[in-house]
């Protein structure tokens, strides 16, 4: 192939300045480019004046595929809108990230927080951030327009007006929210949410999908409106997510919202397990196309895990509740189904420990499934002679490890089944499943099983 001056120009173009141009190849006559020019940038603290020029936004506007930024420690405030627009590739993603051992913190004066979001990002993709800071604003970080293959990683996002994480403008695919810590969200005066994760669209126009959110850390989370300060919301229409090992503290009160809330009817079911509630009003509430396995809900003040409809996406279908363990010392209820005109529900091998309230409440159960549920504390709803739940004598005294130890084993005659919804997975502790072929009960997987 012969190699004119003209194609080697229109190849340079395509390369642009991180790529390096190589000449024929001996052999072969071809002409590649090889990504070795790729910059690292590294900037400090800056303040944005009445002009609202802030170095952070402009550089990172600038950012080239394999860029990385990295910001030194201190303060970057910006009193204007803060919008980033930057597509990387999957060879060559764009990174942001904090210098090692610094804590850069990204912010926003008070007098703006209800009107400007901390950091909007639009239509990116191929990017990653690691290890900032976002305080203040309305939301601290917003995904707008089209997103794919965006990660945040060990960052922490906090004091917001209304929600700390939202994608909800556009489609959102493949993002990964790890070992983040969000809290102290609804801060603005007035009606105002507060949640967590804010994932999808809330009439279903737009989704969050094949995503993972997991190894995240919130807490005080507020609201003061009908919206609610849900820890993580997956929207009508959003699925084929991962939602696993985050610890969510709620606001123990009977206003609140769930601490996990995934509605369905999205590409593919919503995975919730392994993660860690306490004090939430509801632990877990889905309605469609979700598996919720191996989860520890403690303390929850109406309700562990709801299975009920919505009127975004009609009744509850296609929903597996298995090898979760639930504990409650108040009025909550532990296992709350609502499965009026119910399809495809299966409740197997969970653990609900209860003390005044329920531990299982229901109505419409002939709409499922049941099996080898352990269930100490009272039934309600539930007919005497359902099939599924082994009810533990309730005159015999509990300690506070009972729940996570051999206790079940040793006073539960009857072998459990191991369902191949938990086959393959972990326990709350990270212990793979199954280790054995009999007895399995709750969240945690027995090392020695019968």
């Amino acid at each position: 192939m012969a190699i004119t001056f003209a194609f080697v120009l229109q190849l340079m173009s395509v390369c642009r300045r991180y790529l390096k141009l190589t000449l024929p190849i001996a052999a072969t006559g071809l002409t590649v480019c090889s990504p070795t020019n790729a910059e690292l940038i590294e900037i400090g603290p800056s303040i944005a004046g009445s002009d609202c020029v802030e170095e952070f936004e402009q550089i990172a506007n600038r950012l080239e595929p394999g860029d990385t930024l990295v910001l030194r420690g201190g303060r970057y405030e910006q009193s204007c809108r803060r919008a980033v627009s930057i597509q990387g590739t999957e060879e060559l993603p764009i990174t942001i990230k904090a210098a090692e051992g610094d804590k850069p913190l990204l912010t926003r004066p008070d007098s703006n927080q209800n009107t400007e979001n901390n950091l909007e990002l639009i239509d990116s993709r191929y990017l990653i951030i690691q290890g900032l800071e976002f305080a203040g604003g309305s939301t601290g970080v917003r995904l707008m327009g089209e997103t794919s293959h965006f990660e945040l990683s060990h960052s922490t996002i906090r004091n917001t007006g209304n929600n700390a994480f939202a994608a909800n403008t556009g489609n959102s695919a493949q993002l990964h929210l790890h070992h983040n810590t969000l809290h102290t969200t609804g801060q603005s005066a007035g009606n105002t949410e507060g949640e967590g994760f804010y994932l999808g669209c809330h009439d279903g126009s737009c989704s969050v999908s094949n995503s993972r959110i997991e190894h995240n850390t919130l807490y005080n989370l507020h609201s003061s409106s009908s919206g609610g300060n849900d820890g993580i919301e997956i929207k009508p229409g959003s699925g084929g997510n991962l939602v696993r090992h985050n610890f969510i503290t709620g606001q123990n009160d009977s206003r609140g919202f769930p601490c996990i809330l995934a509605y369905g009817s999205g590409i593919d079911v919503n995975i919730i397990e392994n993660n860690q509630l306490t004090r939430c009003t509801v632990g877990i509430y889905v309605s469609q196309d979700a598996i919720v396995r191996g989860n520890l809900v403690t303390d929850a003040v109406t309700s562990a895990i709801v299975v009920r409809g919505h009127e975004s996406v009609g009744a509850p279908s296609n929903v597996a509740v298995v090898n979760n363990t639930t504990r409650s010392s108040g009025p909550g209820a532990g296992l709350h189904l609502a499965l009026w005109r119910a399809t495809d529900i299966t409740v197997f091998n969970n653990a609900i420990f209860s003390g005044s309230g329920p531990a299982v409440k229901g109505s419409w159960l002939n709409r499922a499934h049941f099996a080898t549920n352990w269930v100490y504390g009272r039934l309600r709803g539930v007919p005497l002679r359902r099939q599924g739940f082994i009810v533990e004598d309730m005159r015999l005294p509990l300690d506070d490890a009972d729940f996570s130890s051999d206790h079940v084993l040793k006073r539960f005659q009857e072998s459990a089944t191991k369902t191949p919804l938990a086959v393959g997975s972990t326990d709350i502790n990270g212990t793979q499943r199954p280790q054995g072929t009999a007895t399995d009960i709750g969240a945690f997987e027995h090392l020695n099983p019968r």
